[in-house]
């Protein structure tokens, strides 16, 4: 997995209203209808009123990989792959990969380790 980044390259990102969060604090962004439940690092959660495609795009320069139809997850926040197609995140959350997004999120991912 590649290091760390330093913090000032990843300045707070707009979330709606008057929040800004950095994307190094976001573990995964997950769809309700309308709205994204934004889950940071410790467990605390954010309902913004922006759908999860508004909210994924201002997240893509940070590597946030869409793996679901309705999840987006931090590929920093990735603690193993498992060969039946499921993510398991370092916060314990296990989601199973989409099967049209599975080869893409191979790609994406191998890229993201081999940085």
């Amino acid at each position: 997995m590649p290091s760390p980044v330093p913090s000032h390259l990843y300045p707070p990102i707009p979330i709606g209203g008057h929040r800004c969060l950095s994307p190094r604090q976001i573990v995964r962004l997950e769809a309700d209808r309308n709205y994204t439940i934004i889950h940071q690092v410790g467990g605390r959660k954010f309902l913004v009123s922006l759908t999860l495609k508004v909210v994924e795009d201002r997240m893509k320069p940070y590597d946030f990989l869409r793996i679901t139809r309705g999840d987006a997850i931090n590929p920093y926040f990735i603690k193993q792959v498992g060969e039946n197609g499921t993510v398991l995140l370092m916060d314990g959350t296990q989601i199973c990969l989409s099967r049209r997004r599975k080869d893409l999120f191979a790609s994406l991912f191998r890229q993201f380790i081999q940085e």
